[in-house]
């Protein structure tokens, strides 16, 4: 039966020295003695000031994080200076514009009105003296006068109508406007903005902890409770072993063609022969049936646990 003097710590034993087991370090993975077990636990004193370094190193960061956005204000409200007398110069420079082009305006349209007016008057005038004309030689001419003078002015009339109609289709109104293109508000507040980014600080923490190193009893205190003698079936050397849902122990035997089955206390239950060379043995998702692999043969074999029968065969070759 094994002792716990059989575990020994690890790291002494590399430096030729047999000290006692009384830890397991999860970490290392390894046995540590009382005396190593107690360096591993001394890592939290290289840890703390570490800590105490990160700590202070983000403190720092914050506070110059903090004057650093009190600088960036500072900054910022000069830039909002300079951004309103640059908005007041523009504002002056566009209103001097937009007032010269109201004058150029009116005066064009107010021109244009004119000389439609003008062309209108002369028009009426000419019309006005023919009313007069025609007046006098109603009172005062002759038939024949009258009948000549009508058909003269009937020539006129029609000339001055279809010229009348032409000025009418071509006769608006004319408006200055002033347009603005959007509402002054939305100009001025999509020009620019306050808002805040981020970035990474840069700070870095190199962890100096290591995991405790973990006592295991179960580990420590192991007994050998049972061996099964293997030559007594005839069994060289084992390939594959696998331990089933019902506490059976199933042995491959590469050189010897065979799988043995076992309870849990050594006891031989079964074996069975295969024409071909078993190697591995693994459990199924299915209850009660385990895969074995023969290479030789390039094919799985999924066989049941109780009976050790074959279900069915799988080939494993490309196709």
């Amino acid at each position: 039966m094994a002792t716990n003097d059989a575990y020994i710590c690890e790291q002494c034993s590399r430096g030729d020295i047999t000290s006692p087991g009384s830890s397991w370090c999860s970490e290392c993975e390894e046995i540590l003695c009382t005396p190593c077990n107690r360096i591993h636990l001394l890592d939290v004193s290289n840890a703390i000031p570490q800590l105490a370094k990160t700590f202070d190193s983000i403190i720092k960061t914050r506070q110059k994080n903090i004057e650093a956005v009190n600088s960036q204000e500072t900054v910022i409200k000069e830039s909002i200076v300079k951004l309103k007398a640059d908005l007041l110069k523009d504002v002056d420079l566009l209103e001097k514009s937009l007032l010269y082009d109201l004058c150029i305006l009116r005066e064009e349209t107010i021109a244009k009105i004119d000389e439609s007016v003008n062309e209108v008057s002369e028009i009426n005038d000419k019309w006005s003296k023919i009313k007069e004309e025609l007046d006098f030689n109603i009172e005062y001419g002759s038939n024949s006068q009258l009948f000549i003078l009508a058909e003269k002015i009937k020539h006129k009339l029609t000339e001055t109508e279809v010229k009348l109609l032409d000025m009418l289709s071509k006769m608006v109104n004319i408006d200055i406007k002033y347009c603005v293109k959007e509402d002054f508000s939305n100009i001025i507040s999509n020009l620019s903005a306050i808002k805040t980014e981020y970035s990474q600080c840069g700070i870095c923490h190199s962890t100096q902890m290591q995991e405790r190193a973990q006592f295991v009893p179960a580990m420590l205190s192991l007994k050998l409770v049972n061996v099964i003698d293997l030559k007594e079936h005839g069994i060289t050397s084992i390939t594959g072993v696998e331990i089933v849902q019902t506490n059976r122990l199933l042995c491959c035997c590469y050189y010897s063609n065979k799988l043995f089955k076992y309870t849990d206390d050594g006891t031989y239950l079964k074996e069975r022969s295969f024409d071909t060379r078993p190697y591995q043995i693994a459990s199924t998702p299915t209850h009660n049936q385990v895969a074995v692999t023969m290479p030789d043969s390039k094919c799985i074999l999924i066989i049941d646990i109780d009976s050790l029968m074959s279900i069915r065969l799988l080939t494993t070759c490309k196709t």
